[in-house]
């Protein structure tokens, strides 16, 4: 009986031996594998040597965002967003690929390979942060509301629309969207995946306002003065960044040089002074 339980104790110990054994030679493979991995290897696998092999820059987008991205009466896409789009192509020395796409699944985009980078006015948030690395920002904004004339004549503040029976209206997924759901513990918050639907909701009569970025509110309230005016709501400070890949150090070290460069030479003041004081020069390419 002993014998017995001494062969057991000897086979269980060989046992352990053995799994210890094949946990440390996996353990030095994979460090071994690790530590041939070098700068240059990095390099190849960036997304940023993938568009220079390719030749081309596939930038993902929803024009339905005026100033940054937008589509005329012919179907161009033009905008804040497309002038830094066409600055980054050149000085890639690459050819430039606008992909219009639906702001929900955006992301999904970056890592189905149908884009390489997101310049659609996107906030930084921690939970886009989870799917996506951003870059610096380019854009510093805050969020309004783009009231009903109709409805609501002489409104203030966003607390007054906070009640029974009241309706804000929001573009599905948005900052808006986010924060709007945090606000309007009593009024009804619908959502939208367009903007146009969204918008014309208000103009319409048939909601009280609408939630959005302060650019685009501006733009709309603007574009709709008899029926539209717009409402400050304190506290929403955001910041807009490209939106490219996690796990791309390479890429986003150029880009976040790129916006740099930008800035130094002023060339983001000019883009303001382009496509929000001087609005009135393009707003006659929307479809009305």
């Amino acid at each position: 009986m002993k014998v017995k339980r001494k062969e057991r104790r000897t086979r269980w110990g060989m046992a352990l031996v053995s799994v210890v054994f094949v946990v440390c030679f996996l353990a030095n493979t994979y460090i071994a594998k690790a530590a041939e991995i070098t700068p240059r290897d990095i390099a190849r696998g960036s997304k940023l040597t993938e568009i220079l092999n390719r030749g081309v820059l596939r930038v993902g987008l929803l024009a339905q965002y005026p100033p940054f991205d937008m589509m005329d009466k012919n179907g161009e896409i033009f905008g804040f967003d497309i002038d830094i789009d066409k600055m980054m192509a050149k000085e890639l020395g690459v050819k430039l690929e606008l992909v219009n796409t639906a702001w929900d699944g955006i992301i999904d985009t970056l890592y189905t390979g149908k884009t390489d980078i997101l310049i659609i006015g996107m906030t930084r948030t921690l939970k886009r942060m989870l799917r996506v690395s951003f870059t610096e920002p380019y854009f510093v904004h805050g969020q309004r509301l783009g009231v009903s004339k109709a409805r609501q004549r002489n409104i203030t503040n966003w607390e007054q629309l906070d009640k029974p029976g009241k309706i804000i209206t929001v573009m599905l997924g948005t900052t808006g969207d986010f924060a709007a759901t945090e606000m309007f513990k009593k009024a009804t918050i619908r959502r939208f995946e367009a903007a146009p639907e969204m918008i014309m909701e208000v103009v319409r009569g048939r909601a009280d306002a609408f939630q959005w970025d302060e650019p685009q509110v501006a733009i709309h309230v603007g574009r709709n003065r008899d029926k539209i005016y717009m409402v400050d709501v304190p506290g929403h400070r955001e910041e807009m960044g490209f939106a490219i890949q996690r796990g791309d150090p390479d890429f986003l070290n150029w880009l976040n040089f790129f916006l740099h460069e930008l800035k130094r030479k002023g060339i983001l003041d000019e883009l303001y002074q382009k496509w929000f004081v001087r609005a009135h020069e393009w707003q006659d390419r929307l479809p009305k």
